[in-house]
């Protein structure tokens, strides 16, 4: 019994050893390196789920897919282009952790934050490979609750949310301590609509790979 105790508290420690030394991530892309710290203690599951994918080499020559001037870039979920033009899901073969979006951990979707997209399995919440970065401060990126009836600004422009409206938001885990500027001007890239993905850089930019570092 002790032994099992030991074994357990062991790879307990090794698990969050592991996420703890990795403080930050370096993203490099097409256009230059953009480093992240990452925030382990108030995004736990996101980081822990974030470095797997990193470990497992899921980013390496994927696309940053999604790019809004004076918004946001948005990438980790497309690969590069095929020979015949078509670009595949990295999602396709990987199994996706579920768990309860760490939206509730007092991070805030402002300039130079990263957060993690969502998507629906069922009447559960998986966190997908896809991340973005902010690019301004998108309050309505936020988890809220709306004790009573407000207008909020929204990309379609002010809207009404009736009171007990839940704004479900996306989970911020880190933000950017250098490279600023590459993801400002990865914004800046001309961009069109193609295979439903709207604001698409037309000229590929290209995430050679993602690596981890304690410094």
């Amino acid at each position: 019994m002790i032994k099992k105790f030991l074994c357990l508290t062991f790879f307990l420690f090794t698990a969050t050893s592991a996420v703890a030394q990795s403080r930050y991530a370096i993203i490099e892309t097409s256009e230059g390196n953009i480093k992240i710290e990452l925030n382990a203690r108030q995004s736990p599951k996101t980081v822990a789920a974030f470095i797997k994918y990193v470990k497992a080499g899921i980013y390496k020559n994927s696309i940053i897919h999604r790019a809004v001037k004076d918004f946001l870039i948005q990438g980790g979920e497309l690969a590069k282009a095929t020979e015949s033009g078509g670009n595949i899901s990295l999602q396709a073969d990987f199994a996706l952790p579920i768990f309860a979006p760490e939206v509730k951990n007092g991070l805030k979707n402002q300039r130079g934050t990263i957060a993690m997209s969502t998507t629906k399995v069922g009447n559960r919440v998986s966190v997908p490979t896809g991340f973005f970065i902010n690019l301004k401060d998108n309050q309505f990126l936020d988890y809220y609750l709306y004790e009573k009836e407000t207008m909020v600004p929204t990309l379609a422009g002010p809207q009404l949310a009736p009171a007990g409206t839940e704004i479900s938001g996306y989970a911020v885990f880190g933000r950017v301590v250098e490279g600023m500027a590459v993801a400002d001007q990865i914004a800046q890239t001309a961009v069109e609509v193609r295979n439903l993905y709207e604001h698409m850089p037309v000229q590929e930019i290209v995430i050679k790979q993602i690596r981890l570092s304690d410094k």
